[in-house]
């Protein structure tokens, strides 16, 4: 009979222990989402910023000369490469950022292309 009750009393702590396990990780994988989340709206914030900042005419949207005069700047390609998108060919990337092919790329193409390119678009 002793042998019994120390048995079920082991398997009611270690129960506790792993639902406290559990719940942690789940709290755990809560914490893990909500920061990349915020690292996600931090770079669009950035990039955002970028965006109006390269736009030289301000009309919201970038064409090819004036994203090739922004990207000639040294400071910006590095900015980029903190940014974690590596730019080596202007035109090929205006291409692929102008997704409807209008010559011009808006500040939504912007945003989808650089978070496609980083590898965080869905």
């Amino acid at each position: 009979y002793i042998c019994v009750a120390m048995f079920a009393v082991v398997n009611v702590v270690t129960g506790v222990f792993v639902d406290g396990a559990v719940q942690s990780s789940n709290k755990d994988r809560d914490n893990v989402i909500k920061e990349e989340l915020h690292k996600k709206q931090e770079f669009v914030a950035k990039i955002s910023t970028v965006f109006h900042d390269i736009d030289a005419d301000k009309d919201g949207v970038l064409t090819l000369s004036e994203f090739r005069n922004a990207i000639s700047e040294d400071d910006l390609i590095e900015y980029f490469h903190v940014l974690g998108l590596a730019i080596e060919d202007v035109e090929t990337l205006f291409m692929l950022l102008d997704r409807d092919q209008t010559g011009q790329i808006d500040i939504d193409e912007f945003l989808h292309g650089c978070l496609r390119l980083k590898g965080e678009a869905t």
